[in-house]
This record gives C-alpha cells, sequence and structure tokens, in this order.
C-alpha cells in the first residue's frame, strides 16, 4: 500500500494567506458601501448621482444645466456685437374709446407721438451708429419740440355688417394720418445686406406648419383693418449710402440697381411728395404701396440726384448750386424790388462758403485715404503696435482747429516712433541675436519705413486738421454728423 505523510503548512504561509483574504473582504465591503450609497444617493435626487446612472441618457434637467453652462460658447457664435437696433424714445399714446350706440359707428381714436425714432447698426462700424435717425438742422427746418419724429393718428369705426358675403369675419373701418419729420439715413451696403438676411430668414419649418394648419385654427385672431384712408405727408430725407461691392453678375443679368454700388453716395436730399391710400386691407398692403409710389416718384423725377451726389461729382454739383444762386438771387431780388447789391453779396458769401467747404471736404478725404494706403503698405494694421503710424481718431467730433492739435501731435509722434522702432529697436534687438549682420539687414528693411512712417503721420495730422476746419466753417454738418454717432 502507500503511504502519506501529512506535514504542517509553515506560520508564514498561513499569515500570508490571512492577510490577502482580509484585504479581500476590505474591498468588497467599500463595494458593497459604494453601491448602497449610489442608490441611497439616487433616491435622493443627489448631484453626484445624476451623472452617474443616467450618464448615458440625461434628464431634461440635465440637459438645461449643460446648456446654460456652455452659453458663453454659444454667444461667441452669435457675434453679439453685431447687431441692429430699433429704438422708441418718448412714446406718448392717447386712446380714446367710445360706447356701442345706435348713432354713431365711431370705436377709438388713438393718438401716438414718438420724440425720438431711430435704427442703430454696428456691422459697419465696431460702435453703434444710427443708420435712420432724425435729420437735425436748426437752419433748414427748426425743430418744434412739440412735435414728435414719428406723429400717427387713428380712427376706427365699427363695420356695418360684421360678416361678410364669403363668411368671413368684416374687418373694422380706419383712417390713419402720419407724419415724420425729416430724416437722415446713413446706409451702409453690409448692414442692409445683414438686415435683409435677419428679416427673410422665416425657415420652411414655418411654411410647412402654415400650410398645415386647420381652416379654424385662426378664427380667433383679429382680421386686419380695412383702410378707408391711409395718409402719410410729405416728407424729407437725406441719404449717404457706402457700398461694398457690385454684383457685376447681376447687373449683366439686367438689375439696373446695381448701378448705384458704383460709387458712394453724399448728402443727397430727396423730397418726398404726399401719398393717399384708399380701400386697402392690411398694413403690409398699404406700405407696399407706399413704397411703391415713392420709388415711381424718385424715378420720374429726383433720378438724376444719384448721379449728382455721387462721389467724384457731388462737389462740382455743389459748386454749381452755389454758381446757380450767384445768378438767381439778384434776379429774385429785382423782381420783388430788394436791393440787387444785398442779393449779390449774398450769392458771393454763399459760393465763397460752398468752394471753402468742398475744397476742405474733399482734400481732408484723400489725405485720409492716402495714409490709411500708406499705413496698410507698411503692413501695421494693429492700433496699438508699436510700428503703426496712425493712432486711433477720437470719438467726437472736433468743433475747430483748437480740437484737432492733440490728436495731431500724437499722429506726427506716431509717425516718428513707428520709424524709430523699425530703424532703431528692431535692428537693435537683431544685433543682439545674430550680430553685425542681422543688424544691418534691418536697418535695409527698415529704410521704407523710415521715409513713410513720418510722411503717413504728417498726412493724418493733415487730415483731421482740415477735419476741424471744415466744421468749424459748417457747423451744420458737424451736429449733423454728432447726431448720428449719438444713441440719444
Amino acid at each position: 500500500g502507500k503511504m502519506f505523510v501529512i506535514e504542517p503548512v509553515p506560520a508564514s504561509v498561513l499569515r500570508e494567506k490571512e492577510k490577502k483574504l482580509s484585504q479581500e473582504l476590505e474591498v468588497k465591503e467599500k463595494k458593497s458601501l459604494a453601491r448602497k450609497a449610489q442608490l441611497m444617493g439616487e433616491l435622493l435626487d443627489t448631484a453626484e448621482s445624476r451623472s452617474s446612472t443616467f450618464g448615458e441618457t440625461p434628464l431634461p434637467e440635465d440637459r438645461a444645466l449643460t446648456i446654460d453652462r456652455e452659453n458663453h460658447l454659444r454667444m461667441n457664435c452669435r457675434r453679439p456685437s453685431v447687431f441692429f437696433q430699433l429704438s422708441l424714445n418718448g412714446v406718448t399714446l392717447r386712446m380714446d374709446s367710445f360706447e356701442k350706440s345706435d348713432s354713431h359707428r365711431l370705436q377709438s381714436v388713438m393718438d401716438l407721438s414718438v420724440s425720438n425714432l431711430f435704427v442703430a447698426e454696428t456691422v459697419s462700424m465696431s460702435k453703434p451708429i444710427k443708420m435712420f435717425g432724425e435729420w437735425i438742422n436748426d437752419e433748414e427746418h427748426p425743430r418744434d419740440t412739440r412735435f414728435g419724429t414719428l406723429m400717427l393718428k387713428m380712427a376706427t369705426w365699427t363695420p356695418a355688417s360684421k360678416v361678410t358675403v364669403d363668411n368671413q369675419i368684416e374687418s373694422d373701418d380706419s383712417e390713419i394720418t402720419v407724419q415724420l419729420l425729416p430724416m437722415r439715413c446713413l446706409l451702409d451696403q453690409r448692414a442692409i445686406t445683414f438686415i435683409r438676411a435677419f428679416l427673410n430668414n422665416d425657415g420652411e419649418d414655418n411654411k410647412e406648419k402654415a400650410a398645415g394648419e386647420k381652416w379654424s385654427a385662426s378664427l380667433h385672431l383679429i382680421p386686419p383693418p380695412r383702410f378707408k384712408l391711409f395718409k402719410i405727408k410729405p416728407w424729407r430725407v437725406k441719404v449717404d449710402y457706402i457700398p461694398t461691392r457690385m454684383d457685376v453678375t447681376a447687373l449683366r443679368e439686367g438689375s439696373i440697381v446695381e448701378l448705384v454700388n458704383i460709387s458712394p453716395i453724399h448728402r443727397m436730399v430727396i423730397t418726398l411728395s404726399e401719398v393717399k391710400v384708399v380701400e386697402s386691407v392690411g398694413f403690409g398692403e398699404v406700405f407696399g404701396e407706399v413704397v411703391s409710389s415713392w420709388v415711381k416718384e424718385i424715378c420720374a423725377t429726383q433720378l438724376h440726384k444719384f448721379l449728382a451726389n455721387a462721389r467724384p461729382f457731388e462737389p462740382f454739383t455743389d459748386v454749381g448750386q452755389g454758381l446757380t444762386d450767384l445768378v438767381i438771387l439778384p434776379y429774385e431780388a429785382f423782381k420783388q424790388g430788394e436791393s440787387i447789391q444785398r442779393a449779390m453779396r449774398k450769392g458771393m458769401k454763399s459760393l465763397a462758403e460752398t468752394v471753402a467747404f468742398q475744397t476742405l471736404t474733399t482734400t481732408s478725404g484723400l489725405t485720409k485715404y492716402a495714409a490709411d494706403l500708406m499705413a496698410d503698405i507698411l503692413g501695421s494694421g494693429r492700433p496699438n503696435f508699436a510700428g503703426n503710424p496712425l493712432p486711433s481718431r477720437p470719438l467726437a467730433t472736433p468743433k475747430g482747429i483748437g480740437d484737432v492739435r492733440r490728436h495731431a501731435c500724437e499722429s506726427l509722434a506716431r509717425g516718428l516712433q513707428a520709424a524709430n522702432y523699425k530703424v532703431v529697436v528692431v535692428p537693435y534687438r537683431e544685433f543682439t541675436r545674430n550680430g553685425v549682420t542681422g543688424a544691418v539687414t534691418s536697418v535695409i528693411k527698415g529704410i521704407p519705413v523710415l521715409l513713410v512712417a513720418p510722411l503717413t503721420g504728417a498726412t493724418e495730422a493733415a487730415s483731421y486738421t482740415l477735419l476741424g476746419a471744415r466744421n468749424a466753417l459748417r457747423p451744420d454738418i458737424r451736429k449733423e454728423e454728432e447726431a448720428s454717432m449719438s444713441l440719444h
């Protein structure tokens, strides 16, 4: 037979096995406690449990919290600094309602007045600018503080029959009279494109939803008013238009409107006659007829102003108007029995002011263009860069020569600073890095900057000085520009 010998296990091996077993029990106990804590957290709906059990399918509350935490990302994608703004300040509304009576059908009379109405945008400039606002000119049309920028009076009558022949709800009868003060428009092609894209973004989902609605879905809505008379009084508009590009393809296909984008338009004054629209339903149809009437009037009587006020011809047109006044004013004085010499002096003064104004305006614009062009050639587009010879212009419009000294001196100093940076600072830095060869190469590269940068600063100083002189000569133009830059 076989013989078995049972020997005792060594004490060291037993201790090792006991230690391993205790560690396994401790791990199992910790897992059990963690699981209990997780289940208890889910029952109590704590923050730690919401991302564990339901991590793959978050609850609506979790999704809302995530969206709020990532709000800054959405804001960056939306470009919040680019916007347009419609403002109505100083709104006064009076509504007189009348009780129902067999003797009359008058329902209400409403008077609306808006003291300050404007549309601002930040598409063309980083700072908000009024693209549509009041035309402030105390000489041509002083502002009567009793009147608002927009005034509207609307009278409404109950229809004689509440149901039409087609079994539809009859619209109320209304008469509206609208009056607008002279307005100034600073139109930039980029801003117009931005607003058109915003207003035309209806979406296909809304169209499909509207098409799928039942016939009875809009029975609770009030039908649009029927305008027995919609009258808008004569209106004057001063327009400045800045195009950025011309669609040659559209022009070849017959879109004559693209001709407007050939050249900027400055200080074009359009006078729009009174328009009356009768027997029209809804504001959309009324406004369409008003705009169509104005467009026909402009094409028939004022189309030449688009050419006369285009930038290459506008100075000559203005001077030509001054020469015309030199002849017409004495003739009118002779017809009315007034002093011809006084009329001639008035005409000579007007012509001299016109020539001086156009000279200062044109020279200031050309020198500004030359300064920007030279700055672009130097490749220093950053305003606070040491090599940039052009400082940022002050936000406030200069009232005269005294207000331009600081910016003019800063422009001259920045031109010299840019030349010093390219010819002294950069070569010294290259000398410390690469020795004499690098320094000589940097000096050679900086010679064009040495010649152009001081000239750029001097050109900008001259441009801003001429602008101050122009504003001193024509404070009315300065006030118009200040009003367009102020959102008040």
